[in-house]
C-alpha cells in the first residue's frame, strides 16, 4: 500500500513546528534580535551622518568659502588627506594593507597577519 499523498508535508509540517519551538531556536532568535538591532541602528546613525557630512561639504563649506558651487579642485585637499593617513598603514603595518586587488578573488589566501592593516 501506499502512503496518503498528504503523509509528508504533514510529517514535515509537524517537523518545522518542532525546530521552530525549540528552546535553541528561541535563544538564537534572541541573540540576533539583540546583536541585529543595535547593528541595524549604527548602521542608520552612520548613513545619516554621512549625509549630513556630506551636505556640509559638498555646500555649506564651499558658500562659507565665498563660492557658488564647489570649484574643480574641491575634492583634491580630501585626498591628499586620505593619502597622508594612508601612506603610514600601507607602508609600515603588517600585512601591508591586505590583499593585492589585482589579483581579484584569486592568488594566494591572506593571513590573519594582514588583518590590522587591511581593517585600518
Amino acid at each position: 500500500m501506499t502512503a496518503p499523498a498528504n503523509a509528508v508535508p504533514e510529517r514535515a509540517e509537524r517537523s518545522l513546528r518542532q525546530t521552530l519551538l525549540s528552546p535553541g531556536y528561541r535563544r538564537l532568535l534572541l541573540l540576533c534580535v539583540l546583536l541585529g538591532v543595535p547593528i541595524a541602528l549604527a548602521c542608520f546613525f552612520f548613513v545619516g551622518l554621512q549625509h549630513e557630512l556630506q551636505h556640509w561639504v559638498w555646500t555649506s563649506l564651499p558658500e562659507a568659502a565665498g563660492y557658488d558651487t564647489p570649484p574643480w579642485w574641491w575634492p583634491l585637499p580630501a585626498l591628499v588627506l586620505a593619502g597622508l593617513v594612508l601612506a603610514p598603514i600601507v607602508t609600515r603595518m603588517p600585512g601591508g594593507g591586505g590583499h593585492l586587488p589585482v589579483n581579484g578573488l584569486g592568488g594566494a589566501p591572506v593571513g590573519p597577519r594582514a588583518l590590522p592593516g587591511a581593517v585600518l
